[in-house]
């Protein structure tokens, strides 16, 4: 008995009512909020010197999240799409590539191979997006790597310091931002960056800007 596959094309897609074509684009949206990690490092960078990628450029910022695929389905469903994800984190005011919905969304400054590479994305990323991206953002996630502190060189007073410099930039350059959460390794490194960001905010007065410590990976 010969067996034939099932086919699940729907081929009269076109000639539904755009209301019913534009309801299901919405359905085929993302429907809960990204962390959206961040590499603001290009080419010339510490952290790319011995390796290079097309995708990485000195126009702006990339990310290894998938692009929604309504932005590449066709021309309607890439202009809903563009309702809700705005392109975004370019250098120097030019137009950025990571979709980005400033409603929901989290960027996160994540642990990147290379020496002081995680410090250098983040600090590129605050003096080189435009200004008008960065003031729609509401929270951010800062992994400890970016503190530029580590076991062998770990000194609780240079440790708070640090904390209070990420903490004290932030306040600077994202003026919206009021949540911020530090990511930890492991749980004796997390204790300990607990305590540093508690030190920080307390001796900085900061009572609106929330953060918190979590374990890289918990839910």
């Amino acid at each position: 008995m010969e067996v034939t596959s099932a086919h699940h094309d729907f081929h009269l897609f076109s000639q539904l009512p755009p209301e019913i074509r534009l309801r299901i684009w919405s359905l085929n949206l993302p429907q809960t909020s990204r962390l959206i990690p961040i590499n603001a490092n290009t080419p010339s960078s510490p952290s790319n010197s011995k390796q290079s990628s097309p995708s990485r450029g000195a126009s702006g910022c990339t990310t290894t999240i998938p692009v929604p695929p309504n932005l590449h389905v066709c021309s309607e469903s890439r202009l809903h799409a563009l309702q809700t994800f705005t392109p975004s984190f370019g250098f120097a005011r030019t137009q950025g590539r990571i979709p980005f919905d400033s409603s929901r969304d989290m960027v996160y400054f994540p642990r990147l191979p290379g020496l002081a590479a995680s410090s250098s994305s983040f600090r590129s990323f605050l003096l080189l997006c435009c200004p008008d991206e960065l003031s729609r953002l509401r929270r951010v996630a800062v992994h400890e790597d970016v503190l530029g502190v580590d076991d062998a060189c770990y000194h609780s007073g240079i440790a708070v310091g640090r904390t209070m410099e990420i903490i004290t930039l932030i306040r600077a350059r994202l003026p919206s931002v009021d949540e911020v959460i530090f990511v930890s390794t492991r749980e004796d490194s997390g204790r300990r960056l607990q305590m540093q960001v508690e030190t920080a905010v307390r001796d900085q007065c900061e009572d609106t800007l929330r953060c918190m410590v979590v374990l890289e990976g918990a839910e």
